[in-house]
């Protein structure tokens, strides 16, 4: 996602010239935006209606909650798109906002009635626990629904029983990005003997790149991988910085290479060589 000079946001560059894709008001400070997700549906509506008025000139005292005075009567509903294709749009498109909201969703979807956004991850992971009793959830760690956070911590291992959920449950591999074809894959593994013959998810910050999925060797079946790569001195060194260096960025920038070879190990794999 990327944020013009006037605050509004763009899932790509290069649709800045259609408009923003959404413009989000802020909880704090009603002069400013943020990205999504929006928490407290209610007082965002009324956050936004109010500054609408006021671009037409008419001025409205701050949003409150109150409470709702009977009778009462539903004036519309609206439905979101089907759950697996918001999922396939967060998976495409690397979307960790839509990623923070679907797992809140969860939480509620499974009654949990969370009152933090940690206390939603907690009751989430433990349903998946109860799901995967046999799995060794040693070494674990997340804060939140998208994982983006330097303290995040899974094993591939882990990762692969997890893939395999996905996989026997709910046909995971079609939701995912394929190479050479969409999402962060796009653009990678783009030769004609490897069209389309991995399906994975990537994720990465500076000193830490991550792939995992599914591939389809030439001899045939599927198979199951997840690469972790990291630097764990530099991104420490990185994370202890007010505001990163020309020469850390330099060398996060360099980094980036790392997926280089990861796409080695790919080609080998689709080519049956462990």
């Amino acid at each position: 996602m990327h944020r013009d000079d006037e605050g509004n946001y763009f899932t790509n560059r290069a649709l800045k010239e259609r408009g923003p894709a959404w413009q989000i008001v802020s909880d704090k400070d009603d002069k400013r935006s943020r990205a999504i997700p929006v928490q407290d549906v209610g007082m965002h509506a009324g956050r936004s209606l109010r500054r609408m008025a006021r671009e037409l000139g008419i001025d409205l005292p701050a949003p409150t909650w109150g409470s709702a005075q009977d009778p009462v009567s539903r004036l519309i509903t609206i439905k979101s798109k089907p759950m697996a294709e918001m999922i396939e749009g967060m998976m495409v498109y690397s979307n960790n906002q839509l990623a923070e909201t679907i797992g809140l969703a969860t939480a509620n979807a499974l009654n949990l009635k969370p009152r933090t956004l940690a206390d939603s991850v907690a009751g989430v992971w433990a349903h998946l626990v109860t799901r995967l009793p046999e799995t060794d959830w040693q070494g674990f760690e997340i804060t939140n629904h998208s994982g983006l956070n330097p303290n995040a911590r899974a094993t591939p291992a882990l990762l692969a029983v997890l893939l395999q959920y996905g996989l026997d449950r709910h046909a995971l591999p079609q939701l995912l990005p394929a190479n050479a074809w969409s999402g962060s894959l796009a653009r990678r593994l783009v030769e004609v003997e490897h069209l389309q013959r991995v399906w994975a998810n990537t994720g990465s910050i500076d000193f830490a790149t991550a792939l995992a999925g599914y591939v389809s060797p030439n001899s045939g079946g599927l198979w199951l991988f997840a690469i972790l790569t990291d630097d764990s001195e530099k991104r420490k060194i990185s994370d202890s910085m007010p505001e990163a260096s020309e020469a850390i960025r330099k060398e996060a920038r360099q980094w980036k290479k790392m997926k280089l070879q990861h796409d080695i190990l790919l080609r080998q794999w689709i080519n049956g060589k462990l």
